[in-house]
């Protein structure tokens, strides 16, 4: 049996996190270009010898945030074409501008 985690404020702040709304509805819906650049500007990599940890794991924020932007672009994606939207193709021009 696993010994469990000591409470404290960071595994509290941690549970309600955790437990809090999911917030991913609050996204842009961006367009496949600019997920395709974003990918490519923050690809997920190891930690190399000249960074610091804290740089590294900023680093790791903004790789979890385009997988963020990814899922929802893909979550809405697929939701259009489950409604069968004509206006769907294939971009997030008309979601993005109807969110304003």
């Amino acid at each position: 049996m696993a010994p469990t985690k000591p409470r404290n404020y960071v595994t509290d702040q941690q549970a309600a996190f955790l437990r809090g709304p999911d917030d991913t509805e609050k996204l842009p819906i961006l367009s496949e270009e600019a997920l395709v650049a974003l990918e490519a500007l923050f690809a997920p990599r190891c930690l190399s010898r000249v960074e610091t940890a804290e740089e590294h794991l900023r680093y790791a924020g903004k790789v979890e945030l385009v997988e963020m932007l990814r899922n929802r672009h893909t979550q809405w994606a697929d939701d259009t074409k489950a409604l069968g939207d004509e206006d769907y193709v294939g971009g997030a021009d008309k979601a993005s501008a109807s969110q304003q």
